[in-house]
């Protein structure tokens, strides 16, 4: 199965199931830190330079 661009036909990739288990994954590990690490970064600087945005809920 393809598809057709003009007149070239490009052959889809066949699918395979990626596991995004962190259980047994050491490489899915090591992502899920580095995104966590990154957004508790994020929140701490935001909270230093403008602590107003957390309070009640947030800024209204």
């Amino acid at each position: 199965m393809g598809v057709n661009v003009g007149k070239i036909e490009i052959a889809a990739a066949p699918r395979k199931n990626i596991g995004f288990s962190w259980m047994n994954n050491p490489g899915v590990q090591k992502l899920l830190d580095a995104v966590s690490s990154i957004i508790a970064n994020e929140y701490i600087e935001t909270a230093k330079k403008n602590p107003e945005v957390f309070k009640n809920g947030g800024l209204k």
